[in-house]
C-alpha cells in the first residue's frame, strides 16, 4: 500500500476541481470556459480529477446516532456575529495590488448536526486552533493537543475528515527537502492520525490489507486511490476503534468507480461504469457494503474501460446527489451532448430522464451537484463568472437560486443531511434547515 492519504472533506476536492472543469467546459459545444482565479487550484483540481491525491471518505450508514428518544433538535437560533474589525479595514495592497488576506476560518466539518468542527487562525503565522462545537455551534471549546497546531499556513491546507460524531482523521503534510547534491529527496512516508473523541486525542492510524465484511457502526467507506488502478481504487473501510483501513470483502460490481459525496444516512452510493455493458451505472448499498443494487443508465453511450488507471471521459461517469436516499439526481455533462440530468424518486432503483440542455450557454462551474430539504436539484454556475447556484424542483427549468442569509459563495456546502446544511467563508460559519434559508454562526478564533 504506497503513500495513502486522505483529501480532507469531498466538498474541499469539488471545489478545487472547478478549476480543471474549465479543461472540459472548452470542449463542450455549449459551455463556455471559465477559468478559476484561486493559485494552485488548477495542479489540486488535476490531482483530484485523476484520482492521485489518496483516498476520498464518505460515511457509511448512520454513525453515532442519537439515543432512542433523543432525537436531533432544530438548531437553535443563535445572536448574527459582529463582523471582526481586521475585515473592515482596507485591503492591503503592495504597490497598489491587493494582498490575499488568509482565512481566519481554514477548514469546516460537520459530524453530525450537533458535532461542528473548524479550524481557525488569528493571522497567516499564528497556531492554527481545532475548535469543536457539540451544540450545533452555539458554543465552542479549542481542542488544544491538535497535531495540526504548529502547521503555518503558506506552507499546508489542513487536510482533515470527519465522519460520525466524533471520529477525526488528519493528513500530516510531508515537506520536500534538498540533499547535499541539490537534489529533492524522496518524501517520508505520509503519516496519518485519528481522533475518536472529536478532537481531544489522536493516536496514528493503520492502513492494512484484512478484508473486512462490512462497514462497522461507527465507521466509515474510504476509496483507495492508489494500487494497480490509482485513478479508482477499490473500496477501503475505515475501523476507529482499532485505527485501521482494511478492504471492502464485497467491492461494488463496478469499474472506474467513484464514491459519491452523499450523507451517511442515505446510504452508501458508488458511481462508475456497469463492466458488461461498459455503460455508466449507479450501485447503491444500504446494509453497510455487504450487499449492492446496481441500476444501469441504458440510454447514455458505452465507453471503453482501460486497464492501466486511465479514465476514458471522466464526464461520461454519472455525478449522482441526494440528501434523503429516496430522490436522487443524476449529472452528466458530457462531450458533445449538453447537460443531461436523471431523477430517481426510489433510492436508486428507476431513473427518468428529466432534463436536457436546461441550462442552455450558462456554464456550469463544476459537475457536482447537491438537493435541498425540499428535493430541489441545485448545480454549481459561473454566470459572468460569478459563483452561484441554480435550482429545479423536478430537474427540468432550472433558475437562479440566492439562498437567502448566504454571502458570495465560492463551494457547494456539506449537505449534513434533509435537515441540516452547513457553509464556511473565511469569517463564519452558516447554517441551514433546508438549504435555502441561511444563519451566521460566529466561531471564536483568538
Amino acid at each position: 500500500m504506497s503513500d495513502p492519504n486522505f483529501h480532507g472533506l469531498r466538498d474541499e476536492a469539488a471545489r478545487a476541481a472547478h478549476a480543471d472543469f474549465d479543461v472540459v467546459r472548452r470542449r463542450a459545444r455549449r459551455l463556455r470556459s471559465r477559468r478559476r482565479a484561486a493559485a494552485g487550484g488548477t495542479a489540486l483540481a488535476v490531482a483530484v480529477l485523476l484520482g492521485v491525491t489518496g483516498y476520498a471518505v464518505t460515511g457509511g450508514p448512520p454513525t453515532n446516532p442519537p439515543a432512542v428518544g433523543d432525537p436531533v433538535p432544530a438548531w437553535p437560533t443563535v445572536p448574527a456575529p459582529v463582523p471582526s474589525p481586521e475585515r473592515t479595514s482596507p485591503v492591503p495592497t503592495i504597490s497598489g495590488v491587493p494582498i490575499a488576506v488568509p482565512p481566519r476560518i481554514r477548514w469546516a466539518g460537520a459530524g453530525d448536526p450537533r458535532h461542528l468542527y473548524a479550524v481557525v487562525a488569528a493571522c497567516d503565522t499564528c497556531p492554527q486552533k481545532l475548535m469543536a462545537s457539540e451544540d450545533g455551534g452555539t458554543t465552542w471549546a479549542e481542542r488544544p493537543d491538535f497535531p495540526g497546531r504548529t502547521w503555518a499556513h503558506h506552507e499546508t491546507d489542513i487536510s482533515l475528515s470527519v465522519y460520525g460524531a466524533k471520529n477525526l482523521v488528519l493528513n500530516e503534510p510531508r515537506r520536500l527537502t534538498v540533499g547535499p547534491d541539490g537534489k529533492v529527496q524522496p518524501p517520508p512516508p505520509r503519516k496519518m492520525q485519528i481522533s475518536t473523541d472529536g478532537g481531544v486525542g489522536w493516536r496514528s492510524l493503520t492502513v492494512n490489507e484484512q478484508r473486512m465484511p462490512s462497514v462497522p457502526a461507527d465507521g466509515a467507506v474510504v476509496q483507495d486511490r492508489f494500487g494497480d488502478n490509482p485513478a479508482h481504487g477499490p473500496i477501503r473501510v475505515l475501523d476507529p476503534a482499532s485505527g485501521t483501513v482494511g478492504l471492502l470483502a464485497n467491492q461494488p460490481p463496478l469499474r472506474l468507480l467513484d464514491l459519491a459525496d452523499v450523507p451517511a444516512s442515505a446510504g452508501i452510493w458508488v458511481q462508475g461504469f456497469e463492466p458488461k455493458t461498459r455503460k455508466p451505472a449507479v450501485a447503491v448499498s444500504r446494509d453497510r457494503g455487504v450487499t449492492w443494487a446496481v441500476s444501469v443508465f441504458d440510454a447514455e453511450r458505452s465507453v471503453s474501460l482501460p486497464t492501466d488507471g486511465t479514465t476514458p471521459d471522466i464526464m461520461a461517469r454519472p455525478n449522482v446527489a441526494t440528501t434523503d436516499g429516496t430522490t436522487a439526481f443524476a449529472m452528466f455533462v458530457g462531450v458533445p451532448s449538453d447537460v443531461r440530468v436523471y431523477r430517481s424518486t426510489d433510492g436508486g432503483v428507476g431513473w427518468q430522464s428529466v432534463a436536457a440542455g436546461v441550462l442552455g450557454d450558462t456554464p456550469l462551474a463544476g459537475p457536482e451537484s447537491w438537493v435541498t430539504a425540499d428535493g430541489s436539484h441545485v448545480v454549481s454556475i459561473q454566470p459572468n463568472g460569478a459563483y452561484t447556484f441554480a435550482a429545479s424542483r423536478d430537474g427540468g427549468g432550472y433558475e437562479a437560486m440566492t439562498p437567502d442569509g448566504l454571502p458570495a459563495v465560492d463551494r457547494r456546502p456539506i449537505v449534513i443531511d434533509a435537515d441540516h446544511y452547513l457553509y464556511r467563508n473565511t469569517d463564519h460559519l452558516y447554517r441551514s434547515g433546508d438549504g435555502r434559508n441561511w444563519q451566521a454562526v460566529a466561531v471564536p478564533v483568538g
